[in-house]
């Protein structure tokens, strides 16, 4: 499913714009004849202002202490850009190196900034463009690499080096499988260049620790 909207995306907001209230599948959906897998309310949870949200402890309050351990280890530090004092974004000019800058509402890794490959004018400016246009700075992660398989255009195998996420599949809170990308850029969405591979669960044991990852 993930897939298929990366590589072929039809945003709620886009098919508003091309066709209005008035598109046939609008129809089907207010008639509840079709099942839309992500609804139009969910697109909330496409916001990258979310994960200021999540990891933000003037919110901790809103979520039981079980999730909060799990949002300490898995969400980055992440603030919304619109209205930070100018303290906070000289903060920011001289941490460029350490973060991120995203916009909002954007999807592809359209608009990602990454803070070590820009030289500082750059940064500045997608600063002052993500304050005005309320997009959001998160923290750099490090992800951990491994070696994979691939083809060459000859049909040779080679063990590139690359960066890797999963994304889960959840149905009614259950993990059905994950899609795993994979890039040797630092931007491992698939509209980016990035790629698709295999998930193979080896062993349903207990689960790691903080930052350890089962080879895939």
């Amino acid at each position: 499913m993930t897939e298929c909207r990366e590589r072929n995306p039809v945003r709620h907001q886009e098919k508003h714009a091309e066709s209005g209230t008035d598109h046939p599948l609008l129809h089907a959906y207010r008639d509840r004849a079709v099942c839309v897998v992500n609804p139009f309310r969910s697109t909330i949870v496409n916001r990258k202002a979310a994960f200021a949200i999540l990891s933000d402890p003037a919110w901790t309050h809103l979520f039981p202490a079980e999730e909060r351990i799990a949002l300490r280890y898995h969400v980055p530090w992440s603030r919304v850009l619109r209205g930070i004092d100018d303290d906070t974004r000289a903060t920011l000019r001289g941490r460029q190196h350490d973060l991120v800058l995203k916009p909002n509402d954007e999807y592809g890794g359209k608009g990602v900034i990454l803070g070590w490959t820009v030289d500082s004018a750059a940064w500045a400016a997608a600063l002052d463009h993500g304050v005005a246009e309320g997009g959001l700075v998160q923290e750099r992660v490090h992800p951990r690499r491994l070696r994979f398989p691939a083809f060459t255009l000859e049909g040779a195998v080679e063990w590139p080096e690359l960066g890797f996420d999963c994304d889960p599949f959840l149905f009614l809170g259950r993990v059905e499988g994950a899609m795993v990308r994979v890039s040797s850029s630092p931007v491992s969405n698939v509209s980016a260049g990035g790629g698709i591979t295999a998930l193979l669960v080896r062993d349903d044991g207990p689960a790691l620790p903080h930052g350890a990852c089962a080879d895939v």
